[in-house]
């Protein structure tokens, strides 16, 4: 293999490396600038790897695009000993020829710059300072990468990206979760957009910090687990709501098997009747359907209306609150009568031609599902005693949640309505179909992955 040598790496470097069989040439005649047109236009023709102690040259390097090698870089390495460890791992492990990237060796940098390379994920490997050469061998290995949909900016659906990333390691208490289907929600455009602006608070003021891959639920089958994992195997299929830490928008993603619920979400067997993407539209609407209806203390009997019905959250709450026993009575427009019709609802009000406040009419609950009803008008719908909700405001969740709405889609009282289906690589179209707000039901993101896999 084609190896270069920055002029400041050990001349042992040399000898290790060729006595490795490997073509070494050193950069000790190069011109002084590391930005030199020469430098960059020999090794984009002759190199698989360099192997520098300048983390300006690997940094220019990597900026100025070389698609085809890997940078190694030597950093804080004090001693001929140290030295020897990593030239001796570099010497094993470029035989494995390996393939674009930018390997790191020796201990974690202390320069800002290099902290910041290691964070948004550039190098690949570290190598602790008085690792043997077997556990640094074990360590410098090229990532595995999967595709992601990335936003670094807040703005219109064109800001987001889809991106090669690290892919994802379970922790001990972690699944590993293929993911076959997502969906694009309110919150995914909201956070996006940073709308409103409390979402600066929450994920940086100026750019995404906190959260760079939306999603907020997602369906798959697990690949790995955690060694203390106890409710799930490899090979499970799952359904999940990743909580507020996002990251559906994946090929992988990572989920604590149990935990604070908004923080680490919640995930359950999927349910055998549902295909991964009628699952994947279930966790967000659902979830929230069911804490909020059981917020407002729903009983049989009672008169129930859902303010956006046929929206994500309101399909759901239609089909929860009939299972609960209300008599419901749906809120939505001309286009969406039929189908809240066909979810159970005993009545249906078409908020172009009529208004529910006025009607004369009084509930035990309106359930306000899209939150864009002021609270003084469904208030005056209300009975005495009766209860108003709106996803505005808050409702806890329960560990089995969503094992319950499993159970009840397995019986067959619970179904997902979907809308559209987009690629993953079509996911600002999907954006932009959410944010103008008629969508029925869910919009799904379908997710590609290599193998052919199955799709229920």
């Amino acid at each position: 293999m084609r190896v270069l040598l920055d002029s400041c790496v050990w001349g042992g470097a040399v000898a290790a490396l060729r006595e490795a069989g490997h073509d070494v040439e050193w950069t000790g005649s190069w011109p002084a600038d590391p930005g030199d047109e020469r430098i960059l236009e020999h090794v984009r023709a002759t190199a698989r790897i360099l192997v520098t102690l300048d983390e300006d040259f690997g940094e220019l390097a990597i900026v100025r695009g070389l698609p085809h090698f890997g940078i190694v870089r030597l950093v804080n390495l004090s001693s001929p000993k140290q030295g020897a460890i990593c030239i001796e791992v570099l010497a094993r492990f470029a035989a494995r020829a390996p393939t674009n990237g930018d390997y790191h060796c020796g201990s974690r940098p202390d320069s800002y710059s290099s902290r910041r390379r290691i964070a948004r994920g550039s190098t690949f490997g570290i190598v602790r300072r008085h690792a043997s050469p077997e556990t640094a061998l074990r360590c410098v290995t090229r990532r595995a990468i999967v595709k992601a949909v990335v936003y670094r900016q807040y703005g219109p659906p064109d800001v987001l990206r889809l991106e090669e990333v690290d892919k994802p390691v379970p922790a001990d208490d972690d699944i590993l979760v293929k993911v076959r289907a997502t969906t694009v929600a309110a919150g995914d455009w909201r956070m996006r957009k940073a709308d409103p602006f409390a979402a600066r608070l929450y994920n940086g003021l100026f750019r995404p910090r906190k959260v760079t891959i939306l999603g907020f639920e997602l369906a798959g089958e697990i690949e790995a687990i955690g060694k203390d994992v106890r409710r799930f195997k490899n090979g499970d299929r799952v359904f999940a709501f990743t909580g507020f830490g996002f990251g559906a928008h994946a090929q992988y993603r990572c989920l604590r098997e149990s935990g604070k619920i908004t923080k680490v979400g919640l995930v359950a067997h999927k349910p055998t009747n549902m295909s991964f993407e009628q699952a994947a539209a279930v966790p967000v609407g659902g979830l929230t359907a069911q804490a909020f209806l059981r917020k407002a203390g729903i009983r049989a009997d009672d008169q129930v209306l859902i303010y956006g019905a046929s929206g994500s959250v309101g399909t759901f709450g239609v089909q929860l609150a009939k299972h609960f026993g209300g008599r419901v009575t749906g809120v939505c427009s001309t286009a969406n009568v039929a189908l809240v019709e066909s979810l159970g609802a005993h009545d249906v009000i078409d908020y172009t031609k009529d208004d529910f406040a006025k009607r004369g009419r009084s509930y035990d609950v309106v359930f306000d599902a899209v939150g864009r009803a002021s609270a003084a008008r469904c208030k005056r719908a209300l009975r005495r005693g009766g209860r108003f909700v709106s996803v505005e405001g808050s409702a806890k969740l329960r560990a089995d949640d969503l094992d319950t709405l499993k159970a009840l889609i397995e019986a067959g009282k619970l179904t997902s309505v979907i809308d559209r289906k987009y690629p993953l690589e079509q996911i600002a179209d999907a954006h932009l179909y959410v944010e103008r707000g008629h969508k029925k039901g869910n919009v799904i993101v379908t997710v590609p992955h290599d193998d052919r896999g199955q799709s229920a």
